[in-house]
């Protein structure tokens, strides 16, 4: 009887007789092993990126990326989404250039070997926006489709439908002077016996080009010509200094909206410790007609449950895997722990200051609140 073959390295090269995981003229995308931090998770990868928070040195892995080889789903199995359940902990999917598959919410494995033409960059962006949330999910840890800015008095968590303007209101703080905790996929520190936490993501935003030109000219010493536009960081536009506030880089194209990177505002904010304390949830709605004020409602109850089951992302992944029940326990805490608001404000990025103006007096008064809270425990 032969032996049976060794255990493979989801990390190690291909031997000659297997397909290999990225294009022959492409050694650009090859391996470049590095760690980061994100999402309350550290990560062991082969595809890294600057707007990637680095992981502390001692940190444990989480979570190991690999370039390797994924066979195709089998036709029969079972379908979630953009993903395909292909066994016990399992699951694979099929993007435009690459072939994913996550195994127990620990492995990554990517096969590049259709990403010809793609960029490093926009490589890690998916990782980051496209490859998470399946993650996420496989750990029971929650994603949701949202964005968050983090703060002197906590974190801000913003959500709403498609378009509400998720990414432009967080951005548009974090040209203020906070920090952006992500954008588009927000994961928070549910741990027992502690507040809720928000974590941190990637420092980047999915922007349509009208939203970066005006984030753009915040504080700016001069207006003209727009700083924000969607190309890669081997394009970096010309920029003029930003008085100490975040600045705005080029990060990368696709994902249906320009990618940017935003400078870290931590130093400006004497630093930090993430995850920072969830302080209140903001679902944004556009309000009519255009030269109406902003307003603030409170929102709770079953009401404010909905508007943030609405946030969970991939929801039909969370099905498939069972996640449910315990999700809606989750999202229950949540709201019984930070205040819900229906934050609206016509579409006109001369009224977000008022806008941001609101939500800053609800952070404060949230904060307030907590202060007393642990002042009489």
């Amino acid at each position: 009887m032969s032996a049976a073959p060794p255990p493979t390295d989801p990390g190690a090269a291909p031997d000659a007789g297997a397909r290999a995981p990225i294009p022959a003229h492409r050694p650009d995308l090859a391996p470049a092993r590095g760690r980061f931090s994100a999402l309350g998770l550290v990560f062991d990868s082969d595809i890294v990126a600057p707007w990637m928070e680095p992981a502390p040195a001692d940190a444990p892995a989480d979570v190991t990326v690999r370039i390797a080889p994924v066979p195709p789903a089998p036709d029969a199995a079972p379908v979630a989404g953009v993903w395909r359940l292909t066994g016990p902990g399992e699951m694979v999917q099929e993007a435009s250039f690459m072939r994913i598959r996550i195994t127990d919410g620990r492995r990554v494995e990517l096969d590049l070997s259709r990403a010809a033409g793609t960029s490093r960059e926009t490589i890690a962006l998916a990782l980051g926006y496209g490859v998470t949330p399946g993650l996420l999910h496989q750990r029971g840890a929650l994603p949701l489709h949202a964005a968050a800015a983090a703060g002197p008095l906590g974190a801000a968590l913003f959500v709403g439908d498609a378009g509400a303007g998720k990414s432009t209101f967080a951005a548009m703080l974090a040209r203020s002077g906070w920090a952006l905790a992500g954008d588009d996929l927000i994961a928070l520190d549910l741990g027992e016996g502690r507040p809720i936490g928000v974590h941190r993501a990637m420092r980047t935003a999915r922007l349509f080009e009208d939203s970066a030109q005006a984030l753009a000219r915040i504080d700016a010493p001069d207006p003209s010509p727009p700083r924000a536009r969607a190309h890669s960081l081997a394009h970096s536009p010309d920029r003029a200094p930003s008085r100490g506030v975040s600045e705005i880089t080029g990060a990368g194209e696709g994902l249906g909206k320009g990618v940017r990177a935003l400078a870290d505002a931590d130093a400006a904010l004497g630093g930090f410790a993430w995850p920072v304390p969830l302080r209140a949830v903001f679902a944004l709605e556009w309000l009519h007609p255009d030269d109406a004020a902003p307003e603030l409602e409170r929102i709770g109850g079953m009401q404010a449950l909905m508007r943030l089951r609405d946030a969970v992302g991939r929801p039909e992944v969370a099905s498939a895997l069972g996640r449910d029940p315990a999700y809606f326990a989750q999202l229950g805490r949540i709201a019984a722990q930070a205040p819900v608001y229906a934050l609206r404000r016509p579409r006109r990025f001369d009224a977000a200051p008022a806008a941001a103006a609101l939500a800053r007096a609800a952070m404060e008064e949230a904060a307030a609140r907590a202060a007393a809270k642990e002042t009489s425990a």
